[in-house]
């Protein structure tokens, strides 16, 4: 028989990014870490933020001051430490014992934009437009005695269909990657928390917790300040107060919000019944899932870095809306160089138009210089100009002009942007058709073999500590 399950709903609002290091599953991450504390010095003192690199970035710093075999001795001699290290971070505050699964869904397609919701902006006269959100990702997770999630299995999911991309039992891990949520917007942004009602068990709708006077309750979001960061989920011990997952399980403590708009959220756990064996969390979230931009990737959504180092697997599952999202960043980069062609034509014919007037008024004031003796200085003439009032359209003039060298240099740059789009959808439309599967980099680092995904990789001579390691 099934013990008893608690469900809980909420919908989550932000622009939002995935992102190309900052890995939700990591296989590689236990190698990241070792190598940016104890190989490379300007990861170690905090320099350089290594999450911001890939794997293979990492290694070759490392290789510059240890070489290959000092890598490896690296590895051997904390291989412990390297056990403790999860490549999915634990989730705080799940009880012991407690099994949790998550369901994170989205409106968009991998790689695209979405438009802001009526839901978001006007709760009280939008219902809830649940059929607009599909399966992205699933996520178990088992309570410890420390009252941390470990998480044990992430499905994804694609056109109904569903893959493993981490099995912790099983000792499967591929990379995922992770979702950055920002809060700076011209829409709503935060979290709204949702039910169903019990008392009519055949409504499916899902409404939204309203306060005594039945206004909707609109929470801050997963960050302490509007303006930070933060992830669908922790990818490092630093990150861990930026997780929405965890935020919806412990609350957002004193968060730095508007509080004349926002409230406090103390967090689900605090609802948990003692009987209830599964806790089952579903995610509405509502935002972009554009691919994050770096200046080496040409700044633009670059789907080849996903492919080619990141996450093949997980390009290769999503390729068709990695497709999509290549034409569509190509007429994006397009309707950006318009814009900019576009406003550069109108300040080189305004000033066009100031270098004629400037033309006049010189010509107007040697007329006025020359007729001096015939008193035309003092007649008075309306259309007639004064010398500050050349010095004011010369002033003028010089400023439209910066302003069309840097419009200059920006077109110059949006049509290298342009120019890598179509580049990327080139090579995407090369490779549709050959037919070819996941894209791998020429270029892997050899690792060693009996690493597991499992939080303990050594193996112990200690009966006391083996049982220990077993509970």
């Amino acid at each position: 028989m099934e013990g008893k399950i608690q469900k809980f709903y909420y919908h989550h609002s932000s622009h939002g990014t995935t992102t190309l290091h900052k890995l939700f599953v990591d296989k590689d991450r236990r190698e990241k870490i070792i190598l940016a504390k104890y190989a490379v010095p300007e990861l170690a003192q905090g320099r350089v933020n290594f999450f911001d690199l890939s794997y293979q970035q990492i290694y070759d710093r490392a290789k510059g001051f240890i070489g290959d075999e000092g890598i490896q001795d690296l590895f051997l001699k904390h291989q412990e430490e390297m056990g403790q290290i999860p490549l999915v971070d634990h989730i705080e505050g799940v009880p012991y014992g407690k099994r949790l699964e998550i369901l994170y869904k989205v409106r968009g397609l991998q790689g695209h934009s979405v438009l802001a919701g009526d839901f978001s902006s006007d709760p009280e006269k939008e219902v809830f437009p649940q059929k607009e959100y599909h399966n992205y990702i699933t996520i178990n997770v088992l309570g410890n005695k420390q009252n941390k999630g470990i998480v044990h299995l992430v499905k994804l999911w694609q056109g109904g269909k569903e893959k493993v991309f981490f099995d912790l039992d099983e000792g499967i891990a591929i990379n995922v990657p992770g979702i950055l949520h920002h809060y700076i917007a011209d829409f709503k942004v935060g979290f709204f928390e949702l039910f169903r009602d019990e008392d009519e068990p055949d409504d499916t709708t899902l409404y939204v917790s309203s306060d005594e006077s039945g206004v909707p309750i609109r929470y801050a979001g997963a960050s302490f300040e509007m303006r930070q960061n933060a992830y669908l989920h922790s990818f490092s011990p630093d990150s861990t107060e930026l997780s929405a997952i965890n935020m919806f399980m412990n609350g957002n403590g004193n968060s730095n919000w508007d509080p004349s708009i926002y409230q406090r959220y103390y967090g689900l756990k605090r609802e948990i019944e003692p009987d209830t064996e599964m806790i089952m969390l579903t995610i509405f979230g509502s935002h972009c899932l554009n691919l994050q931009e770096f200046n080496e990737y040409g700044n633009i959504g670059n789907v080849i870095p996903f492919m080619l180092e990141s996450s093949p697997e997980w390009s290769e599952m999503f390729k068709k809306d990695l497709y999509k999202a290549a034409v569509k960043e190509v007429d994006y980069q397009n309707d950006a160089v318009i814009d900019v062609e576009g406003d550069i034509e109108i300040l080189e014919e305004e000033n066009e138009k100031r270098e004629l007037v400037i033309q006049d008024a010189v010509l107007d004031m040697t007329r006025l210089l020359r007729n001096s003796s015939d008193q035309y200085l003092l007649r008075p003439r309306p259309d007639s100009f004064h010398s500050s009032d050349l010095s004011e359209l010369d002033i003028n003039l010089s400023i439209d002009r910066v302003e069309l060298h840097y419009l200059q240099r920006e077109l110059e740059i949006e049509r290298q942007k342009l120019m890598k789009a179509r580049s990327v959808l080139e090579a995407l439309q090369t490779i549709q058709k050959k037919g070819l599967g996941p894209v791998q980099s020429t270029k892997r680092v050899k690792k060693k073999k009996d690493l597991s995904v499992k939080p303990s990789i050594k193996k112990k001579k200690n009966n006391k500590q083996s049982k220990r390691r077993k509970k």
